[in-house]
């Protein structure tokens, strides 16, 4: 029988979960608290993190663009968590909420903080180079998403194919729905 952490672990300590886990240095089902408290704490954690990360450096924009973005990160943070909540139930996985979607958002928010990283290091040395740094990490961070998305649930590839695209396309469709009204709102 697995133990799994008697308190849940710092944010630094998922952050350097994540990595390990992404380094096949740790077994992720070792690693996180599968609890509730678990799962709000890697949710909120993102989404402040993005909003840090890539809300914040284009203030310039505009208080309002600001807001709205904010805004639409949460609800697409809540509103994938929600849409996985169901299928999971549906498809009579519901147990698995917590053990995928865990280290599926603390991988995410290693990818922020990796992107933030990258992003200083970019305004420093050559906005270029760091462009090219990214595109390896960016197809690590998705494969490791696959993988969780496949071992975690128990699904096949295009069933983990789809868990990926859903967070992508939730995250789209809500910026597409926020630019329009953004839009209107100018003109």
């Amino acid at each position: 029988m697995q133990q799994l952490p008697e308190k849940n672990p710092t944010i630094a300590e998922n952050i350097v979960s994540a990595f390990d886990v992404i380094m096949g240095r740790a077994d992720m089902n070792e690693r996180f608290a599968f609890t509730p408290a678990g799962f709000w704490q890697a949710a909120i954690t993102g989404w402040v993190m993005g909003v840090v990360v890539i809300v914040l450096p284009s203030f310039q924009i505009g208080l309002h663009f600001m807001a709205v973005t904010i805004l639409t990160s949460l609800i697409s943070v809540l509103l994938y968590a929600l849409i996985v909540w169901h299928v999971l139930l549906y498809s009579g996985r519901s147990d698995r909420f917590e053990r995928f979607l865990v280290p599926y958002f603390w991988i995410g928010n290693l990818q922020v903080v990796l992107f933030g990283l990258i992003l200083i290091l970019g305004q420093m040395i050559s906005p270029a180079l760091a462009q090219i740094v990214t595109i390896p990490i960016v197809v690590w961070i998705l494969v490791w998403l696959y993988r969780t998305a496949k071992r975690q649930i128990g699904i096949g590839t295009f069933g983990a194919i789809a868990f990926i695209l859903g967070r992508y396309a939730v995250e789209a469709g809500l910026g597409l729905v926020a630019a329009g009204g953004i839009i209107q709102s100018a003109g």
